[in-house]
């Protein structure tokens, strides 16, 4: 079960409406959407109503080809998952892991569904374009800062300066039975 949470965490970093909706978006987010290289360090947490995990989280995206590290305290128990337009790989102690995409992946190691192209969209305080959104939340400055998609509800906040954008520094996704917190403490564009 163990490796199955981890899997999740991992498979999670991996992850998020319509046209009117953007319209809302700030400037800001404007140009968040133009970003497609970047990368970004932090923390990452998954709950269930049985476990909590951690990691330390390294992500580097360049359009729709990422690389993710995640390690647990002083290094342990590394997990490196890897995807492009040829397939995704995830490696741990175990050996290295292979589907045709991340999402495949993500439903042979831990046994479901999950939107795992989204996050990628989320950590930049943006929904999909490829889903609509609902429950739409905003701040009085008008930036996004809540939203439901696929099934997850989100939670943006403690947003960052960088360079001309402003980003979430901290990120609630919740679809029972599990609930993922990151942490960003670095974003660099690549």
């Amino acid at each position: 079960m163990k490796f199955r949470l981890i899997a999740f965490i991992g498979t999670l970093s991996l992850l998020v409406a319509c046209s009117s909706q953007y319209q809302k978006l700030s400037g800001e987010a404007g140009h968040a959407r133009d970003l497609e290289r970047w990368q970004l360090s932090g923390k990452i947490a998954l709950r269930t109503a049985d476990e909590g995990h951690s990691a330390v989280l390294l992500w580097r995206q360049n359009k729709s080809d990422f690389y993710i590290s995640l390690s647990g305290p002083f290094g342990a128990g590394r997990i490196e998952i890897e995807s492009d337009n040829s397939g995704a790989v995830l490696r741990n102690a175990d050996g290295e892991h292979y589907a045709a995409s991340a999402e495949q992946l993500f439903l042979q190691l831990v046994g479901m569904e999950m939107p795992v192209d989204m996050l990628r969209w989320w950590v930049r305080g943006l929904p999909s374009p490829n889903f609509p959104i609902s429950n739409s939340q905003y701040s009085d400055s008008g930036r996004l800062i809540g939203f439901e998609q696929q099934g997850w509800q989100l939670e943006l906040s403690r947003f960052q300066q960088q360079g001309s954008l402003t980003l979430p520094g901290k990120i609630k996704a919740l679809q029972a039975p599990y609930q993922v917190k990151l942490i960003i403490q670095n974003w660099q564009a690549i």
